[in-house]
């Protein structure tokens, strides 16, 4: 079995160890949010995936957030300055670009907030919170389980700023982890030169992730676009050598499926069929969402002769 394998089938206790971790910073979440004018959530490849979602989140709880790649921080940091609380997710704590923009809020002033997987890691030091994943080592390059770790620590992040809890959430999303796998099992890869992912609000966070995963590790061309801005502009290049990936239900994206299908392309369903998973709704359903294409991309990497756990271009962190 390859380790990551190994990692996406363990989700449903990191999910859980997660989620333990963020509530037990509950009180401490609650004591740096009051008063911040707004937050700043960087992270770089999946971490920045995450630093979406959880912006998402807090937009959607009205406190202003905005996701940042590392290397844009600084204009942030001359804007805001103290106002802010900047957060920054990487699961080694280690990754060169988000320890530089975490050092440069650091000599701001301002308060730090980290979701991490190493707990003596640099940007951990930098950090006025550490809000520690728990996962364990991961050892494939892609990451897999540190992923849905930040997803839902960042779920429960919200809640203790909005004096709530999200237990209820948590074990019904690790009691499902299980059942999606299953389920994912006996998944077919389609042929393809070019993936295309099509998401919206927090389906456009899996879309994204999911893109990565098989850019990483099956080495194919993929793209991930929100839905309606795929009409503009790219629908002309799409066509038959192409697989298209829809997770929003609504009727723009409908649309696009009837309109990539007279293409010749291959549309697929986000969800590859999984009862489990139309069974949650947006966020929580983006931590089970991403799951059967971490399957997918390494059956795809498999499929092409290639080794899923390490890339031939990558590494587990850029330093």
């Amino acid at each position: 079995m390859y380790q990551m394998e190994e990692e996406i089938r363990s989700q449903s206790t990191s999910v859980r160890n997660a989620w333990e971790s963020a509530h037990r910073k509950s009180s401490e979440i609650q004591d740096m949010a009051s008063g911040a004018m707004g937050f700043v959530v960087s992270g770089s490849g999946t971490s920045f995936n995450a630093s979406l979602f959880l912006s998402l989140l807090l937009n959607d709880s009205g406190r202003p957030a905005v996701p940042v790649a590392p290397s844009e921080v600084g204009t942030y940091i001359r804007s805001l300055g103290r106002n802010a609380i900047y957060v920054f997710f990487s699961q080694s704590g280690e990754s060169r670009d988000t320890v530089r923009a975490a050092r440069e809020a650091a000599e701001s002033g301002a308060r730090i907030i980290s979701f991490t997987n190493s707990q003596e890691s640099t940007l951990s030091k930098l950090s006025d919170l550490e809000i520690y994943l728990s996962v364990g080592p991961e050892k494939a390059v892609a990451a897999t389980k540190s992923f849905t770790a930040m997803l839902m620590a960042s779920l429960e992040f919200c809640s203790a700023i909005q004096g709530s809890c999200s237990e209820a959430v948590m074990r019904k999303v690790a009691a499902s982890v299980g059942q999606v796998v299953g389920q994912a099992e006996n998944l077919q890869v389609v042929s393809a030169d070019n993936y295309i992912f099509l998401g919206s609000g927090y389906s456009y966070v899996t879309a994204r992730e999911a893109a990565l995963k098989l850019r990483e590790t099956a080495s194919v061309r993929t793209e991930a676009f929100i839905a309606q801005e795929f009409e503009h502009g790219y629908i002309q290049v799409a066509g038959s050598k192409d697989a298209v990936v829809t997770f929003s239900e609504d009727q723009v994206t409908a649309r696009i499926r009837e309109e990539c299908t007279s293409f010749g392309a291959q549309v697929l369903d986000g969800s590859l069929g999984s009862q489990v998973i139309r069974g949650f709704d947006y966020p929580e359903r983006c931590v089970l969402e991403i799951i059967p294409w971490q399957l997918y991309a390494m059956r795809l990497a498999q499929s092409r002769g290639l080794n899923p756990d390490r890339p031939d271009r990558l590494t587990k962190v850029l330093r």
